[in-house]
């Protein structure tokens, strides 16, 4: 009887992991890509992060925070891997330049001006664009709620300056060129 009864409750685990799986697997791929990944990237880390969590599934308090601090170690052991690899193929073979379209025009743009902050800054971007408090981040990444406030801060102040700054510029090209398209 007691085999049934484990066998019904890691049943009823692996559904609630599934269920977790199709609510979550779309906005770890975008948390990852806020992160700097690229779309195939962040897709395969993601899996990556998904398979540790299933096997952990029954341990797991707080199964986003969990794999998406899971998945930023994945990501970066693989960019660190991937960094190695391109600085092999600079030496010894030919580079792959393409690039694939993950959003559309507007999202590309602004993904563009979070990928040029700074690292910590762009990583509370991430998380907060994931729908995390500055509280929350604090606690997946052990760093002070103060310091993550104040890194969301200069991360938004950026921003801020970077679209000004856009706006500035498209407003002294039209106004000497006409009107121009896009961001």
């Amino acid at each position: 009887m007691s085999e049934q009864v484990e066998a019904k409750r890691t049943q009823v685990d692996v559904e609630g992991f599934a269920e977790y799986y199709r609510d979550d697997f779309t906005r770890l791929i975008r948390f990852l890509i806020r992160k700097g990944a690229s779309l195939s990237e962040a897709e395969d880390v993601a899996q990556e992060a998904m398979k540790c969590a299933l096997l952990k599934w029954p341990t797991i308090e707080h199964p986003p925070a969990w794999v998406r601090q899971t998945a930023t170690l994945i990501f970066i052991r693989t960019r660190q891997k991937s960094r190695r690899e391109r600085e092999w193929w600079l030496h010894n073979g030919p580079q792959d330049d393409a690039t694939e379209q993950i959003f559309d025009i507007e999202a590309q743009h602004f993904h563009r001006m979070v990928k040029e902050l700074p690292k910590k800054q762009r990583d509370v971007m991430a998380w907060i664009m994931e729908g995390y408090t500055p509280t929350e981040i604090s606690g997946v990444t052990g760093q002070d709620p103060g310091t993550v406030r104040s890194h969301l801060r200069h991360a938004r102040q950026a921003l801020i300056r970077k679209l000004d700054q856009q706006r500035s510029d498209a407003a002294r090209r039209e106004a000497s060129d006409g009107p121009t398209q896009g961001p």
